[in-house]
């Protein structure tokens, strides 16, 4: 929802009748001070109301934390409130953000007082800080209500976990809420959701947005200031002033509108190739980067298609029972694997769950790179071991350039592997994620698109050393001739 803006009953009245303001003794002032809807805008409040989740989506400077921290001191002097949930990009900001805040905009006599990392105020109701850091640690937890700030800076790995978790552990009282706040800053799975709930539903899950620009307190050369950090017209402005929100990262390969444009509700009627893509993953531990294992397939005009996205934390044995099912089952031709971490472990796996089915794996030779992956023969599976030293994200370039000019097609819809496409920004994202990779090797791989290779660079090595033994042995003749 937009509105409803305005300016404070306090700016109201200092431009309409300042003179009142100047007749008030020094203790009328000193509790004016203290009556937060006094101050607060209208968009800044939070509302009563049948709500489940509130939130403010808005630029840096709109005052979203502000109103937060009103409401939430007025419902633990109230009683409303009695078990406080916080939750921030890190323990060291839930103290930075949210505790100041709490501590400095509650009325002297009624001050939360920090205690073992967490709040007290003065009627025994306590606050508990946790942070993505430790996304499981708010299981055992009991909230009426709960403040999750900095939605933008939350880890991604584990994110959604952590929301999850928080919002399940606020459930108690006759209405138990959830308060959040953000800014944009490229795709956010926490913010997808919350905005797709108020979508759906938006009475309960409302969404206040919001600008820099609404908030009247703030000085013309603040705002100067600001705006020449992200000039008008820049995506950061959008973002960080405005508030909007995006659905990709600034600096990914892949947009989410030529994937919504180009994508397909079924694969063609007749396949040409069709082959698994693995990029196994090194541990199954919760935080572990899944195995990426995609299949795609061709048709007869030349376009990809991606058919199934199997990727997820699982051991070998799992991956390679799919690869496996995939060749005998559905037609597929064999697997492109990446070695770069596991060396030929993957291969001898899928060979092993391969002779239980009574089925033959056929290596094919590092002097065949050049040649297009074998169309499938029953009874063999294909394999194609890659080891990559070029850049990850460069690998995509291809692909992602395919997508674009709508020779790649989705089919179906894969959340979290169009996630990852739209949001893995090369040389800004730390490393590139599995399901990302897979999907870029297998279509490297299906297309022959032009793609950096170890193989290539170690053939340009062999060709200088041959080059440069060929030139020594001249020098040699040359030398022994001078020498007769």
């Amino acid at each position: 929802m937009k509105g409803p803006t305005g300016v404070a009953v306090a700016q109201a009245l200092a431009h309409a009748a300042p003179e009142l303001l100047g007749q008030l003794t020094p203790t009328e002032r000193f509790l004016l001070a203290t009556v937060a809807d006094f101050w607060l805008r209208p968009d800044q409040r939070v509302p009563d109301g049948p709500w489940r989740y509130y939130g403010f989506h808005a630029g840096r400077g709109f005052g979203k934390t502000h109103g937060i921290a009103c409401h939430i001191n007025e419902g633990v002097r109230t009683g409303r409130y009695r078990s406080i949930g916080l939750g921030a990009p890190t323990l060291t900001r839930v103290g930075e953000v949210q505790h100041k805040m709490l501590i400095d905009l509650a009325p002297p006599w009624f001050r939360p007082i920090e205690h073992k990392g967490n709040l007290r105020w003065p009627n025994g109701v306590t606050s508990e800080a946790h942070s993505p850091e430790a996304p499981g640690r708010s299981r055992s937890s009991n909230f009426d209500v709960s403040w999750l700030t900095e939605l933008v800076d939350w880890q991604r790995a584990s994110a959604l976990e952590f929301f999850y978790n928080i919002t399940t552990a606020t459930r108690v009282g006759s209405s138990p809420r959830v308060l959040w706040d953000t800014t944009s800053r490229g795709r956010n799975e926490v913010i997808e959701h919350l905005l797709a709930r108020h979508r759906i539903d938006p009475e309960t899950y409302p969404v206040q947005w919001g600008e820099l620009f609404d908030n009247p307190m703030l000085t013309r050369n603040y705002i100067a200031a600001e705006c020449a950090k992200y000039p008008p017209g820049t995506r950061k402005f959008d973002e960080e002033l405005r508030g909007k929100s995006f659905t990709e990262s600034a600096g990914a390969l892949f947009k989410q509108a030529w994937l919504d444009l180009h994508r397909r509700p079924r694969g063609p009627a007749r396949w040409v190739q069709r082959l698994c893509s693995l990029d196994p993953g090194l541990s199954l531990l919760a935080d572990a980067d899944p195995t990426g294992l995609v299949t795609v397939g061709s048709d007869a005009e030349g376009h990809g298609y991606l058919e199934t996205d199997h990727s997820k934390l699982m051991p070998a044995e799992e991956y390679a029972e799919i690869i496996v099912g995939e060749c005998v089952d559905n037609a597929v031709s064999g697997v492109v694997i990446e070695t770069n971490h596991v060396g030929n472990t993957a291969r001898a796996v899928v060979k092993s769950r391969a002779e239980m089915r009574m089925v033959r794996t056929e290596l094919i030779p590092r002097e065949d790179r050049d040649k297009p992956f074998p169309i499938r023969k029953p009874g063999t599976i294909y394999v194609r071991e890659i080891h990559t030293r070029d850049d990850k994200g460069a690998r995509g370039t291809a692909p992602a350039s395919e997508a674009h000019k709508g020779f790649i097609h989705l089919v179906g819809t894969w959340k979290d592997l169009e996630f990852e496409l739209t949001t893995y920004e090369p040389g800004v994202t730390a490393k590139s994620p599995n399901r990302f990779d897979a999907f870029n090797q297998g279509f490297n791989e299906l297309l022959r698109l032009e793609t950096p290779s170890e193989q290539d660079n170690r053939a340009l090595v062999r060709e200088t050393v041959d080059v440069a033994a060929e030139l020594q042995k001249q020098l040699d003749g040359i030398a022994r001739s001078r020498r007769f």
